[in-house]
């Protein structure tokens, strides 16, 4: 698709390539009943992602698509769009093992390692 725009009165014209958003097929998840619950909701980083939210090539993790008002994720300053890299200063490459790892957790606090907008930040969530 060629865009058009007018700047400065002139004409330029741009091409561009329109995709749909598409998100994984696996159904985000909180963490399961048996681990801490830390208002969390993951899902893996996809070509389609990595491409939407302009992150670096080979950037691994789990992506942070929602974050429950109040809970300790959201004490902490986790943000949706967040890539979650390590929990208890064990790496995660995608959201099915970071789920599995935060299911293995018994007791507080919870150290994650966070991705966002080129900084990484170490934060402790303390489950309810």
């Amino acid at each position: 698709m060629t865009m058009k725009v007018l700047r400065n009165g002139r004409v330029h014209a741009f091409s561009l390539t329109v995709e749909a958003f598409q998100a994984s097929n696996e159904r985000p998840a909180t963490v399961a009943p048996a681990g801490v619950d830390l208002g969390l909701t993951l899902d893996e980083i996809t070509a389609t992602v990595t491409r939407y939210l302009r992150l670096p090539r080979g950037l691994d993790g789990a992506l942070v698509t929602a974050v429950a008002d109040g809970g300790p994720a959201d004490d902490a300053g986790v943000r949706p769009g967040d890539i979650l890299r390590e929990i208890n200063y064990r790496a995660v490459h995608n959201a099915m093992a970071a789920r599995k790892t935060l299911a293995d957790i018994e007791g507080t606090p919870v150290f994650i390692l966070v991705w966002r907008q080129d900084t990484e930040l170490f934060l402790q969530l303390r489950p309810d």
